[in-house]
């Protein structure tokens, strides 16, 4: 009979509570009832800390409702449910309850073959530690990721490896997999990118599975998730994703992300998600050295057959300075260029032929030099945008300066921020989030944009 009453709890608190609240906090609440106690079981002390400082008045209002006389003492716990066989022989009989959703769930939609022990995103089996091209620009990241690997959850968890498009995160994360499946046979490791999280975690919600999925990641030896600045702005996955962390760092699992960018500046995630990737070390992958960009341009020039002397490799290296994609990409479109045309090849060939290549590519340019041109282009004094001035044509040179700066360089927000007088990051981001708008509906906003980089690209 006890067991009906907190049946009824929960209907009660599914009409009180928005639909979303209830599947995930109060749902999967595991409850043992014993004498005058109510036991509520949570799987962690965050679950236990939210529920019971967000939701205990509402518990035990309703608790008063229901039970009327004998009203049971509410104790909130840590730990697995007691299995009983008063809640066994209810959800035989009452398939269709709300109180079944959770208790006979099952995992069978977020399974693989089992004897495939890495699930959901694919891995590139050719993408090793050894194939990785290595320099200054990456050798922290890589010796900190096998550093973690010979003692997995232990040391630096969760690991958060941040940079530019192009960089070797991605094979960075699929060599870590590799490695970990030669080197502990029975490890579960779960690799996916953010966007097939937040699928999956949308599907779950509207085939009512929440749990199944959380239970699924939950399950996981060693968790790695690319591409983490696609949870911005997205507040029920990060909730997914702070309760995932949480649980697997109580188990001492280790956790593994990738990021275009650091975490404090993706715009649009929450501070307390902020804060569990403090917990751990973020490490930036820097842009490949010049040399290395050379290196790797001549490799794939004789490998194309085609003469290309240093002079103009040093120039296409120091035009591009990016990722390895990036590099084989504008090779072979010069290749594929010089062969159909049988041009020779010259600087100035070079630079008619990739000055739009090059335009939406990612340069080394000097901070000092994007800052004079726009300076020079509106035909203000550097001065006057490097000062506090906050008229509205100055703020607006200096907002461009500042756009074109976090597009052609590595600097982060905070580094512009202190390169245009101590300015606060979130200014910058502000900034550039203003012409990025302003792009889009100014024509002469992207006229500006367009010369400038033009420039900055000769």
């Amino acid at each position: 009979m006890s067991f009906l009453l907190w049946r009824k709890c929960l209907i009660y608190l599914k009409k009180k509570l928005p639909i979303s609240e209830f599947r995930t906090w109060i749902l999967p609440l595991q409850v043992e009832i014993k004498k005058n106690f109510l036991f509520v079981h949570t799987p962690n002390r965050f679950v236990l800390d939210y529920v019971k400082k967000k939701y205990y008045n509402n518990i035990n209002s309703v608790l008063e409702k229901v039970y009327r006389k004998n009203l049971p003492s509410l104790i909130f716990t840590i730990g697995n449910r007691i299995e009983n066989e008063k809640i066994e022989k209810f959800n035989k009989t009452n398939k269709n309850t709300i109180y079944n959703n959770f208790f006979n769930k099952s995992i069978k939609d977020f399974s693989k073959n089992k004897k495939d022990r890495t699930y959901y995103s694919k891995i590139n089996k050719e993408y090793t530690f050894d194939s990785l091209v290595t320099d200054r620009s990456n050798n922290f990241a890589i010796s900190t990721t096998n550093m973690v690997l010979n003692k997995p959850g232990l040391i630096c968890n969760p690991l958060t490896l941040y940079g530019k498009t192009g960089l070797g995160k991605t094979h960075l994360l699929h060599a870590t997999v590799n490695k970990i499946l030669e080197k502990y046979n029975k490890m579960k490791v779960i690799y996916t990118k953010s966007s097939k999280f937040v699928y999956e975690m949308i599907r779950s919600i509207k085939e009512n599975k929440i749990c199944d999925f959380r239970k699924y990641y939950c399950s996981a030896s060693l968790l790695l998730i690319d591409d983490i600045q696609f949870f911005a702005h997205k507040k029920r996955s990060q909730e997914e994703l702070f309760y995932i962390i949480n649980f697997l760092l109580e188990k001492n699992r280790q956790m593994i992300f990738t990021s275009d960018r650091c975490p404090k500046e993706i715009y649009g995630i929450s501070e307390k998600l902020q804060s569990r990737f403090r917990w751990g070390l973020i490490i930036k992958i820097n842009s490949l050295e010049l040399k290395t960009r050379v290196s790797i341009l001549t490799k794939i020039a004789n490998m194309n057959r085609i003469k290309i002397s240093k002079k103009i490799l040093l120039y296409i290296a120091k035009k591009l300075n990016s990722g390895i994609k990036e590099l084989e990409g504008t090779l072979n479109h010069v290749t594929a260029y010089v062969k159909f045309t049988r041009k020779s090849v010259t600087i100035e060939f070079i630079r008619d032929l990739l000055q739009n290549f090059i335009f939406v590519h990612h340069r080394n340019v000097r901070v000092e030099l994007i800052q004079k041109t726009v300076a020079k282009y509106f035909k203000v004094n550097l001065t006057d945008i490097l000062s506090k001035s906050r008229s509205n044509s100055i703020s607006y040179y200096r907002q461009i300066s500042m756009t074109l700066i976090r597009k052609l360089t590595d600097y982060s927000f905070s580094e512009i921020g202190n390169m245009f007088g101590g300015r606060r990051y979130s200014t910058v981001i502000y900034a550039c989030k203003k012409i990025d708008k302003l792009e889009k509906e100014d024509i002469k906003v992207k006229k500006d944009l367009f010369n400038l980089v033009r420039i900055l690209s000769i």
